[in-house]
């Protein structure tokens, strides 16, 4: 009696892992993929675009258009256009370069990995001197005589090695012979965005930022226009790289910016320049 039920609890053994292997099986050798959201793009086909961080706003409100009408998905970078610059030709994966000067721009053309007569200009700005909302500032001479250190102990400018709003802001500041008085009082940013930050939350009494910058923030006020005369024009270049300069997406995108895309900047600030 003893030997049959055990016969039959084997058999019962046995039948339970035959059918966890059949299930096992059936699991393994199901190639039917779950079907894929409508509202996923194709990733395999997307664009790499490389922004100035001061144009984060517009670049993105054209990228999220180009999304829509194309079903293509458009990754940003956003960061100074020195660093973009570097990164790309290190070899970081992107498709297009959008720069706040033309030093980028010809850093990137003497690499051979921007043609120069692919560059287009998109925008321009203005350079202006802002301090936390509220805040109680001295009206600004932009002369020589000015003293400016009176008015701060920390002015927000960014770093002009690679950051282009820092570098304006520089030659500004050296024509008007501040740089020696501000010695030991000047905060430098890794981009523009930062800058507005530290004036923002009342770490400096003063910044330099773009127009469009200053505009975007409820935070601030911009206490004065720095005169156009004291630096080079502020000029934002796009081009395609080389190597996807034939991707008609690309292409698609970059008449975006060159189009429809200036109603865009005007939007936030920028400057309408001619070619």
């Amino acid at each position: 009696m003893k030997i049959r039920q055990q016969i039959a609890v084997t058999g019962l053994v046995l039948l339970a892992q035959l059918a966890l292997v059949a299930a096992c099986g059936k699991a393994t050798n199901d190639n039917s993929a779950p079907a894929k959201s409508t509202d996923e793009r194709d990733t395999s086909k997307a664009i790499h675009i490389h922004a100035a961080a001061g144009t984060r706003l517009a670049t993105t409100d054209i990228c999220d258009l180009f999304e829509k009408k194309s079903g293509v998905e458009v990754i940003r970078n956003f960061a100074s256009s020195g660093t973009l610059a570097r990164q790309i030709a290190s070899g970081a994966v992107a498709d297009m370069f959008l720069s706040a000067n033309r030093q980028w721009i010809d850093f990137l053309i003497d690499n051979r990995i921007i043609a120069r007569d692919a560059v287009h200009i998109v925008a321009g700005n203005a350079l202006v001197l802002i301090a936390p909302k509220g805040k109680s500032v001295s009206a600004v001479d932009f002369s020589p005589e000015f003293d400016i250190a009176s008015l701060t102990s920390h002015v927000a400018v960014g770093d002009p090695a690679y950051v282009p709003v820092g570098k304006y802001t520089d030659e500004a500041f050296k024509k008007l012979g501040w740089t020696d008085r501000l010695t030991g009082r000047l905060v430098l940013a890794r981009d523009v965005s930062s800058v507005l930050h530290y004036v923002e939350l009342g770490e400096c009494e003063l910044g330099v930022v773009y127009a469009s910058e200053a505009l975007a923030s409820k935070k601030v006020q911009v206490v004065a226009t720095v005169p156009a005369h004291l630096h080079r024009p502020i000029v934002f270049y796009v081009a395609p790289l080389n190597a996807s300069a034939a991707n008609a997406d690309v292409q698609e995108l970059n008449q975006m910016f060159l189009g429809e895309g200036k109603a865009v900047f005007t939007k936030y600030g920028f400057t309408l320049l001619d070619n």
